[in-house]
């Protein structure tokens, strides 16, 4: 799964634990159970820094986002989500109605340093 590279420790520091995606169609690019490379950058393998694996996976409005929701995403109140989730998805305006994927991930492993 790619992640901007502001996300990286948070990730690692198991301060964020979910993720909202709009994937294609419907259709979750991950499943619950699976683990995956958390990475950010698409077809660059050095740029991966943890495998993580899914523990939910939901179809959820994207909006409203509760203060649980924000915090597990790794930002301190849903004002400051919403303005990254913007920002990250080139919107200037909060679509309440529009469905996203909510991933709940956990880590299971960094990627090791190569020498």
């Amino acid at each position: 799964m790619l992640f901007k590279p502001e996300f990286v420790a948070p990730i690692l520091a198991g301060r964020q634990t979910q993720t909202r995606r709009f994937w294609p169609d419907e259709h979750p690019m991950v499943r619950v159970g699976g683990t995956y490379w958390a990475q950010t950058r698409l077809f660059k393998p050095s740029s991966r820094f943890a495998r993580i694996k899914v523990v939910a996976l939901d179809w959820v409005p994207l909006d409203p986002v509760s203060p649980e929701d924000a915090w597990a995403e790794g930002y301190d109140s849903v004002a400051a989500c919403q303005e990254v989730f913007q920002r990250i998805n080139g919107r200037t305006w909060w679509p309440s109605n529009e469905m996203v994927w909510r991933v709940k991930f956990v880590v299971a492993g960094q990627q090791e340093e190569k020498p």
